[in-house]
């Protein structure tokens, strides 16, 4: 029976570790498909040229805080790559049987967004990954996070914090209240499900995630995150 039961076992490992083979070299294809010709630092400056990017220091720190809080609240520690965020949306997905949290770093969000589809697949995780680590190699933690709230798409046709800004509030990123920050940094992760003209409700329902998060990383108090919560419910935004 002993002798068995370590049979099966040894064929569970031997086929995690072939899957796992298999996986990579699927995933190390495509990225070598997708990024041949491709210069990271060139895509950078063709988005920094356009009309609608804006720098990190016309951005509100709260909108910042709130989005590394709920998105990824180890982007300044990590290197592309969060083992524990990880681990624990493999777990959560087994657990529902379903791809149900895929685990990305902010990083690996911008390598997606920049150059991959969003086919929920483990190639293009492998893939994005491997561009993940170019990106943390060539630019710093300020360039990835900038990038990023420019190029992510928070619903309604807005891609882009000044966008977002412009369209949801009529104003400039900078001008932004702490509310109105931390009502858009919940957006990203569900565009479709939180887009406000539409959803309101369940965009404001979703910066108590957010809030809580903030509580959570250290970035609020409970009392701040309490008065901030009713001041979003008071939000108004102007359908365009």
């Amino acid at each position: 029976m002993k002798k068995i039961i370590f049979s099966i076992l040894g064929l569970i490992l031997l086929s995690g570790l072939v899957f796992s083979g298999i996986t990579f070299y699927k995933g190390f294809e495509l990225y070598q498909e997708t990024m041949d010709g491709v210069v990271i630092g060139e895509v950078f400056l063709s988005y920094e040229s356009q009309e609608d990017y804006v720098t990190l220091e016309n951005i509100p720190s709260m909108f910042l805080d709130a989005l590394i809080a709920v998105e990824d609240h180890r982007f300044m520690d990590h290197k592309g790559f969060d083992i524990v965020s990880f681990g624990r949306a493999v777990m959560r997905n087994i657990m529902e049987k379903e791809y149900a949290a895929g685990g990305s770093t902010i990083t690996q969000q911008l390598a997606k967004n920049l150059f991959f589809s969003f086919d929920k697949t483990l190639e293009r995780k492998v893939a994005e990954l491997i561009v993940a680590k170019e990106i943390e190699k060539a630019f710093d933690k300020d360039t990835i996070l900038e990038m990023y709230v420019n190029i992510i798409y928070f619903g309604d046709g807005y891609t882009g914090i000044k966008q977002a800004s412009e369209g949801y509030f009529q104003k400039d990123p900078a001008d932004l209240t702490d509310e109105e920050s931390i009502l858009l940094a919940g957006l990203p992760q569900a565009p479709s499900l939180y887009a406000m003209y539409e959803h309101f409700d369940r965009a404001v329902a979703r910066s108590e995630d957010v809030l809580f998060a903030m509580v959570t990383h250290k970035y609020l108090l409970e009392s701040e995150k309490d008065a901030l919560y009713k001041k979003i419910q008071t939000i108004k935004i102007q359908v365009n």
